[in-house]
Parts: structure tokens; C-alpha cells; sequence
């Protein structure tokens, strides 16, 4: 029973002490609701010493009320106390972490005052409380753009648009960010699941350029037709369609695609630009004529058909109507220098020297710093047996053009296939040819030079190594593999020699030297 009555004592002392707090939380609360109530009367007459006075005795009664922090901040701020203002700035946010305007207030001090570490911070606190609202994203994507963080950059466009799909602007952001930075496979997903639920012309577009920018063309062309199927076969689909099977060497496609639009007659330029390049590609001249033909009908003043017309007869050897067709181009369009090569290098194939210098000179007239006409000037002079006046040319060439692997390449094998070539030419020539292979250290040709170089100095087991490293990067030259079979033959191993004498032959059965060299084996066999 005095147990009972015990228990009984202790729970009424316990009620009147809760009872005690409460009604003392309560007058604190009344008193500093007070104080906030003299706040108000003092800001409405303008007196805010005063006012300020009363908020902070409320703010000592009730540190954390979210109301009194928020007064407190805004008269500081009225007043331009900045400092203090930030202070109780810092501890709203870290007593409300959830309250996103003040948290964003405190995000901009930081960026703007260059305290990124702080900024991440606050950043961090509000995108857990707000992930998905599109002013913390937008931060986000300034810190992260700042912090070149580019895949988490192009995450946070993709969740800003799934925000607002009527914004076409943040997927160009995607995409230009993407190809700018390398990041094509996440901006190609990204697409993809984008054209899933909105099937727009403008992402697929986007899609496709991706896709071709990973090298994916056959993804890319069934993109380009989902396109013309919801789109429409416009001409600028099928012109797509077109340049990417040209790409993915399927011409035959190419022209198969666009030969229904060139035979409506509503072609452009671009329909005959697509079909002269594809016709070209497969070797077919009769078509390739046709349609230079329409060009220079349809499109006279530009040069293309004239080019198109000349090449399509050169490739069939009707070397007359070429050479008229270039000189009526050049005469159309002097300042046009792919006339005056092309009928240079007529002229040069044909021995005709003179007149190959004329056009040669003449297209440098147009423009004296295309090296590559240097380069095949001194070739010709070469081949005119005018060593002093190549040499002058090589290397006025290499002079200007130090980093250019391929007329180190080229000068260095000239010199070498010099009759009567001396050890100090060809140890130059070496040292040339080794210039352009630390440039290009995969280039079959120089690899070939360097390897001919060593062969023509008697040094056949470095001559080996080198062009066996050129045949395993390109097994099908049939200059390369004459090199190695005449190697061979020095090692005295004749039967591997006759070996690649014959694949060489195989490729290119216009090679007397070669018929003589296999054959002269063959005798020797038996």
C-alpha cells in the first residue's frame, strides 16, 4: 500500500513539472510573438533600430524559428548589413535544409563570391530535398559545365528536358556538348530513349549526326528511314540517305535511292552531286558522262561539271574529249586550279614536258603555296632526268612543309631510285624517309621507302625487317611485294621470291619488269 501511495507521489510531481515546461514553452512563445508584433508597429513607422531591436529579443526567446531567421535575414539585407545577413543566412539553412529559396540565396553568394567548394555544398543539400526541380538542375548544370564534369552535365539536359519535351534548345545543348566532348555513345542513348516516347524529326536528326559521328552508319541509315516515315520522303531525307550509303560504300544503294527523284526532274545540285560521286565509284563512265553533262546544263557556272565530264573521259582513255573539256573549264574559270593539274598532269603522262611545266606553272601562279604541285613538278623534272632543278624543288618542298611526312616520303624514295646513287645520297635519303616514319609510323609506303633505302645500300637483313613490317600493313601492293621478292632473290631464297613476283603480278599484269623477273627464276629453276 505505501509502495502505491510512493508511485502515486512521484507521478504527481512528474505531471506538475511537464505541466511547469509547457506553460513556460508557452509564455516564451507569447513573449517573443510579442516582440515580433513590435517588429511590425516599428517597420511601419520606420523606425528600425527599434525594429530591430524587438526581432532580436524575439530571436533570443525562439532561436529557431524559421519566421524570426527569415526576419531577421530581410531587415539585414534592407539595411545592407550583408555580413550579419549571411550569417543567420547560413543558420536557416542548416536548421531548415529543406527550405530551397533561402538554400538557393546562399548557393549564388557562394558561385558568385568563386567559394565553389561551398557552392557544391549547398548544391548537394538541394538536390537531395529537390532533384527534380528544374531551378536546382539548372545550378547544377552551371557547376557542373564549370567543373567540365560533361557527362553528369549532359545527364542533368536530359532530366531538364524530360522536365519540359517542348524544349528543343536543351537537346541541341545535349548534342553539342556530346560531340564537342567526345561523350557521342551516352548523347546516342540519351537520343534513342528520347525517340522512343517522342518521335521528333529534330531528335532523330540530332540521332543520326551522332551515330555518324561514332562511325555507326547502318544505324544510321535505319534512323534516316524511321525518318522519312514519319516525316515524309523529303529531298533532304533522301539526300541523307544517300551520302550515308555513299559513306558505308553501298553506291549501288545510293543510287537506287535517289535515281526516283533525278527521274521526276525534281532534282538539285546536291541529287547530281550524290550520283556523279556514286556512278564514279562503281566505274560507271557512261552514267558518270550523263550526268556531268545535266550539270554543266542545269548549274553552268559552277565548275563541277566540267571536272566530272573531263575524269569520266579519262577513265575511259578518250583523252582528247578530256583535254578539250578541261581547257573549255579553264577558260570559263581561269582561277580554278584543278583544270590546270589535271591537264599538266595529261601532258606529263604523255612525255609532253614542256607544255606539263606550262599548266603546272600556271596553277602555281594561282596558288604558289600548294605544295603538292611543287611536289608533282619536281616529280616531272625527275622524270626529265633534271636532278638539280627536282632537288631545288624537294627541298624548297620540305623547308616549308617540315611536318609533312608525305614529301619527306616522296623525296627520299626519288633520291633513291637515282642511277648511280651515291652512299652519302642514300644515307640523306635515310634520313629522310626515317623523318616521315616518326611522323606516320603505321604508313605501309614509308615503311617501304625506308626498307628500298636499305636494300639499295646493301643492308638486306634491315631492308627485310622493314618491308615485312609494310606487307603485314598492306598485303595487296604490288610495289611492296616486288621490294620483297627482289630482297629475296639477294638472300638467294628464290622460291619465296617467285612467290611474291607472282602475287605482285596477279595486281598488276601490266608489269613487264616483273615478267621478266619471274620468268628469268623460272629458267634458273630448271
Amino acid at each position: 500500500m505505501n509502495r502505491i501511495i510512493f508511485y502515486i507521489v512521484l507521478l504527481v510531481i512528474f505531471s506538475f513539472s511537464l505541466l511547469s515546461f509547457l506553460f513556460a514553452r508557452v509564455n516564451d512563445s507569447g513573449k517573443a510573438y510579442e516582440n515580433y508584433l513590435y517588429y511590425e508597429y516599428s517597420m511601419l513607422i520606420n523606425n528600425y533600430d527599434q525594429a530591430e531591436g524587438y526581432i532580436s529579443k524575439a530571436y533570443q526567446i525562439a532561436p529557431y524559428s524559421f519566421t524570426i531567421l527569415q526576419t531577421i535575414i530581410d531587415i539585414n539585407t534592407y539595411q545592407g548589413k550583408y555580413k550579419n545577413a549571411l550569417k543567420y543566412l547560413k543558420e536557416i539553412t542548416s536548421l531548415y535544409p529543406d527550405d530551397k529559396e533561402n538554400n538557393m540565396i546562399l548557393f549564388q553568394y557562394y558561385f558568385q563570391s568563386e567559394k565553389f567548394i561551398n557552392a557544391q555544398e549547398i548544391l548537394d543539400t538541394l538536390s537531395k530535398y529537390h532533384p527534380n526541380d528544374v531551378d536546382v538542375l539548372f545550378e547544377k548544370s552551371r557547376m557542373q559545365y564549370l567543373n567540365k564534369d560533361w557527362k553528369n552535365l549532359i545527364q542533368t539536359y536530359y532530366t531538364l528536358y524530360i522536365s519540359n519535351t517542348e524544349n528543343i534548345d536543351i537537346v541541341n545543348k545535349i548534342y553539342d556538348i556530346g560531340i564537342m566532348t567526345g561523350n557521342t555513345a551516352l548523347v546516342s542513348n540519351i537520343f534513342k530513349e528520347i525517340s522512343i516516347y517522342n518521335e521528333s524529326p529534330q531528335v532523330i536528326e540530332l540521332l543520326i549526326e551522332v551515330l555518324l559521328a561514332e562511325k555507326k552508319l547502318e544505324e544510321a541509315i535505319d534512323y534516316v528511314k524511321m525518318l522519312i516515315k514519319i516525316d515524309g520522303n523529303t529531298e533532304k531525307h533522301i539526300i541523307r540517305l544517300g551520302e550515308l550509303y555513299l559513306l558505308n560504300k553501298q553506291p549501288n544503294l545510293t543510287i537506287l535511292a535517289l535515281e526516283p527523284v533525278f527521274e521526276s526532274e525534281k532534282y538539285t545540285l546536291e541529287i547530281l552531286k550524290l550520283l556523279l560521286v556514286a556512278y564514279s565509284s562503281i566505274e560507271n563512265s557512261e552514267n558518270q558522262i550523263m550526268i556531268s553533262k545535266k550539270i554543266i546544263e542545269k548549274y553552268p557556272d559552277i565548275p563541277l561539271g566540267y571536272e566530272g565530264l573531263a575524269f569520266a573521259y579519262l577513265k575511259v582513255r578518250d583523252y582528247v574529249n578530256s583535254m578539250q573539256i578541261l581547257l573549255e573549264g579553264l577558260n570559263k574559270f581561269p582561277n580554278e586550279i584543278n583544270f590546270s593539274i589535271a591537264i599538266a598532269d595529261i601532258y606529263h603522262q604523255s612525255k609532253d614536258y614542256n607544255n606539263a611545266e606550262k599548266y603546272y606553272l600556271y596553277a602555281l601562279n594561282i596558288d604558289s603555296y600548294m605544295y603538292s604541285v611543287h611536289n608533282l613538278l619536281a616529280m616531272m623534272y625527275e622524270d626529265m632526268k633534271k636532278t638539280t632543278q627536282s632537288d631545288s624543288l624537294f627541298k624548297y618542298i620540305i623547308n616549308n612543309n617540315k611536318n609533312n611526312a608525305v614529301h619527306l616520303n616522296d623525296y627520299a624514295y626519288v633520291i633513291s631510285e637515282r642511277n648511280n646513287v651515291s652512299k652519302d645520297d642514300l644515307i640523306y635519303a635515310l634520313n629522310l624517309a626515317e623523318e616521315a616514319i616518326l611522323i606516320e609510323p603505321e604508313n605501309a609506303a614509308f615503311l617501304d621507302t625506308v626498307g628500298w633505302i636499305y636494300y639499295k645500300m646493301g643492308t638486306y637483313s634491315k631492308a627485310q625487317e622493314y618491308l615485312e613490317k609494310s606487307l603485314s600493313i598492306n598485303k595487296n601492293n604490288p610495289v611492296i611485294l616486288e621490294h620483297m621478292g627482289d630482297i629475296y632473290q639477294k638472300l638467294n631464297d628464290l622460291s619465296h621470291a617467285l612467290v611474291l613476283y607472282e602475287q605482285a603480278y596477279m595486281i598488276d599484269k601490266k608489269n613487264k619488269n616483273l615478267y621478266k623477273k619471274m620468268k628469268k627464276i623460272n629458267e634458273q629453276s630448271n
